[in-house]
């Protein structure tokens, strides 16, 4: 304020030099209302600033930033040291020599630290007689008669110096209001008195800084301040009222940092940051006079480099990085504190501000010294996260995940889900006492490794025994992979299917539900009833369903070979391409070869499929080799082919049936997997296609169905097809699908609505053939009772008749309405897979004979026929 603010309002102006106030003011406010905001919800601790950080953002942040403060208090000492040096040497008319400045302010460092020693309380009186000082001084320099300049000083003087530099030198100026949380341990009642002391503080510093300025730039000759240091002992009303300003305000600093940086060091040696002889207390009031006299010694190293605007420039960028962490630690405990109430509310925005404040301020101020302090900080940070601290209070970063997770699931559950973004949530069902258990986990680790999750369901054995606990398995400790203990399944092997099956129903919550079920097929496969029904379920609930059929004998092989297969009935690609990609992603298959096989009985999609193949896997960007087993001429079975190609593969994936998986399909699947090596059996859910694009692909079954057959009376005209048999059987292939759509569409909306109005038509029939029987019983009877009787029939007949035409429009209508409505629906649904599954195109090769020109061509097409 007195060496500084002079000289920066005569070379930067006072519209330049009010920026820089504001500017620096923005990080003091926003700074405060922070820390008065956390004060009040919480007591402030010994260590203020340092305490605040690591009770919030953890030990590893807080010590980061506890280090680097201390640093700063320190370094600051000299700071405020070689500003009263240079006036003390200045009004008594001493050299202001670099070695002169040094020696005084040893001498003065010494005497500081000596009142420190002896009592704190002391060297805190001491501030009352500067305050009463600082007063005196300003009222001087506002009552003194200087010589007042033809313009006044509004911007900047020719070749003044770069804004940053002036920031810099003048940032150290506010940032006396962290005293106050400094001595937050020593205070009576820090929740009270932080807050107001730093408000006032910040708000009494801003209205004088502004006020100085003005009266700088409007006052005072502008070469004088930029010339003359000693300026305001010439204006002033009484110099020695300045220099006793001077005096005091540069000793108070010095006294808050002396005060401020040994109990910073002291609370983290409390916290075993630093090493324990710091955190010694003397006392009753506990004086850290070891922290103490390391604060002193980095201060002399201050004094001894003797260059005031270089240490300010340092000083800053520490400041900023502290002020910036504090705004950073209340925007934490006001987004993700559940227990943040302070007394002192202030809006979200602000310590947001402040963080972006300083770190723009800390890029503009001095690059290199930001990122020496980033770099520095960084070093610091993965020291001390390496030594594991822990507090018994916890921090906040429990809740700041806890808010992530909460808004990464709102984002999950209401966005889409594309087929590229899928990533695997397996449920992996285990028995601790299964030989292929720890295979299972591995393949199930190197699927999900750093994309995906994984959860180990465990049965206990029949002893109740479990695997080792989470942290002592080396695999279930990985990233992403958990364990849940099921309970114990009595009776037969069979009865833990239905807890399976419940698991898969309620495991999850919405945004992270599980996608995929990973069994050992060898631990299933012998019970197929059991297992088909268990995939059958889990199906319905729409997971992809993986097998792992491990080879005790081969393992893995060399992790080098992997074949993919698909046939018409079995097989997705996508799915396929997806577990690929992240398998091949481990280090274990990192160099594996994939090859994706097609098996066709249709000769004539041959080069449909190997088409469509290779652009599913360049779409997906999977390097692999694709190749299409023609079965069409042997007819040979499929196992046989696969066997014969895959059998000393590393690893076959193979396909489960699209349609429904019977105990038969089991046992066969149990027969190829013996003749290979490792095999993963797949099914994919509604989320993958199941083929390459091409009719062999299809979902839907490939016959008309039994009912369809069964309805001889529909009488359709006959399907003309082409005569080339590739379009012909394509042809064919569609229109009974598209009958079986119709069909089921036909079923579900009309046939309901047809059988209840046949059923109203009967209950008619059988209403006016009881009324007749009756009327039929009374033609023996007299005629007064025939009378009777025939005027009451057409009542009774309608009545009953209208009770029918009611109970259907009641009961029956909206039913039928709800049907229809599922019945469009599914129409819909239906004929969009229908096309879906449908080719966008076919290539037919016909003969040349076909193009030979005929009696009846026109002339036109003669010449083209002659040309083809």
């Amino acid at each position: 304020m007195y060496m500084r603010l002079p000289w920066i309002v005569g070379n930067a102006g006072l519209y330049l030099v009010v920026g820089i106030i504001l500017a620096a003011h923005v990080i003091s406010v926003t700074t405060g209302l922070s820390v008065s905001s956390i004060a009040t919800d919480k007591r402030v601790e010994a260590g203020g600033a340092y305490y605040i950080v690591s009770r919030t953002m953890g030990l590893a942040m807080g010590g980061t930033l506890g280090l680097a403060l201390f640093t700063g208090l320190s370094f600051s000492i000299s700071l405020y040291l070689i500003g009263f040096s240079e006036s003390f040497l200045d009004f008594f008319g001493f050299p202001k020599t670099l070695d002169a400045i040094r020696l005084c302010g040893t001498i003065s460092l010494v005497l500081l630290t000596i009142v420190t020693f002896i009592s704190t309380s002391l060297a805190i009186r001491a501030q009352y007689l500067i305050l009463a000082l600082i007063v005196g001084s300003l009222a001087s320099i506002f009552l003194g008669s200087p010589e007042v300049p033809a313009a006044p000083m509004l911007v900047p003087a020719p070749g003044a110096e770069p804004a940053t530099v002036l920031f810099g030198i003048f940032f150290p100026a506010v940032t006396g209001f962290t005293a106050g949380v400094n001595m937050s341990g020593d205070l009576r009642d820090p929740r009270k008195s932080i807050p107001i002391g730093t408000v006032l503080s910040i708000a009494t510093g801003l209205v004088v800084y502004l006020a100085l300025a003005v009266f700088f730039a409007y006052r005072v000759n502008p070469e004088l301040l930029r010339s003359d240091g000693a300026v305001l002992l010439k204006i002033a009303w009484s110099p020695s009222l300045v220099v006793g300003g001077i005096w005091g305000a540069t000793i108070s600093s010095a006294l808050g940092s002396i005060l401020g940086a040994p109990r910073i060091l002291q609370a983290l040696s409390l916290d075993h940051v630093t090493p324990r002889i710091f955190g010694v207390g003397h006392g009753p009031s506990q004086e850290p006079r070891y922290a103490l006299i390391l604060a002193c010694i980095i201060g002399e190293v201050g004094i001894l480099i003797g260059e005031l605007d270089a240490i300010a420039r340092v000083v800053s960028v520490f400041f900023i990085a502290t002020y910036g962490f504090l705004n950073l630690s209340a925007t934490f405990e006001m987004w993700a504190s559940p227990d943040f109430r302070p007394d002192f509310r202030i809006p979200r925005i602000i310590p947001v501000i402040g963080v972006f404040t300083c770190a723009i301020l800390m890029i503009w101020l001095d690059l290199v010294a930001m990122f020496g302090a980033v770099v520095l900080m960084a070093v610091l940070f993965v020291v001390l996260k390496r030594r594991e601290l822990q507090l018994e209070t916890g921090d906040a970063w429990l809740g700041v995940w806890s808010s992530v997770v909460r808004n990464g699931l709102e984002r999950l559950a209401t966005d889409s889900l594309h087929q590229r973004n899928w990533r695997p949530n397996i449920l992996v069902f285990t028995h601790p006492e299964g030989s292929a258990r720890e295979p299972l986990l591995e393949f199930g680790r190197d699927v999900i490794r750093h994309r995906g999750v994984a959860t180990e369901l465990q049965f206990p054995s029949a002893s109740g025994e479990v695997a080792p606990p989470p942290e002592h398995d080396p695999i279930v400790a990985q990233q992403g992979f958990f364990r849940k203990i099921l309970p114990p399944s009595s009776g037969a092997p069979a009865a833990k299917y239905p807890t399976m099956t419940a698991v898969c129903h309620h495991h999850g919550f919405a945004g992270l539900d599980p996608n995929t079920v990973m069994l050992d097929w060898h631990e299933h496969a012998s019970r197929p009833a059991d297992l088909a029904a268990f995939v059958e379920d889990v199906v319905g609930l729409d997971y992809n369903v993986v097998c792992l059929a491990f080879d005790r004998d081969r393992g893995f092989g060399r992790y080098q070979e992997i074949d993919l297969w698909r046939t018409a009935r079995a097989g997705s690609l996508a799915l396929q391409v997806a577990l690929s990609r992240y398998l091949t992603s481990a280090e274990e298959w990192r160099r594996a070869k994939l090859r994706f096989l097609a098996l066709t009985d249709d000769s004539t999609i041959v080069d449909t499929l190997h088409r469509g193949a290779v652009e599913t896997l360049a779409s997906a960007r999977v390097d692999g080799r694709v190749k299409v087993v023609d079965n069409g001429a042997e007819r040979r079975s499929h196992a046989d082919r696969i066997a014969e190609s895959s059998a000393s593969v590393d690893l076959v994936v193979i396909g489960l049936p699209h349609d429904r998986i019977t105990a038969n399909d089991i046992v066969e699947l149990d027969k190829l997997v013996s003749r290979l090596g490792a095999v993963l059996l797949v099914r994919a859910s509604s989320q993958f296609s199941s083929g390459f694009g091409v009719t062999g692909a299809s979902t839907l079954p490939r016959e008309i169905t039994e009912e369809v057959r069964l309805r001889a009376d529909i009488a359709l005209p006959a399907l003309r097809v082409s005569e080339a048999p590739d379009i012909a059987e394509l042809s064919r292939w569609f229109a009974r699908e598209h009958l079986r759509v119709i069909t089921a569409f036909r079923d579900r909306a009309l046939r309901p609505g047809i059988e209840a109005r046949e059923a109203l038509v009967q209950a008619l029939r059988d209403v006016v053939e009881e009324q007749y029987a009756l009327l039929a019983t009374t033609q023996a009877a007299g005629a007064r009772r025939r009378e009777r009787s025939f005027t009451r029939a057409p009542d009774a007949v309608l009545g009953r008749a209208l009770d029918a035409v009611v109970s259907l429009g009641t009961e029956a209508g909206q039913r039928d309405l709800a049907s229809a409505q599922a019945a469009v629906e599914e129409l819909l649904t239906a004929t969009a897979e229908l096309a879906r599954i449908s080719p966008r195109r076919l290539v037919v090769a016909r003969d040349r004979s076909d193009f030979r020109a005929v009696e009846g061509d026109r002339r036109t097409l003669r010449l083209y026929k002659a040309w083809s």
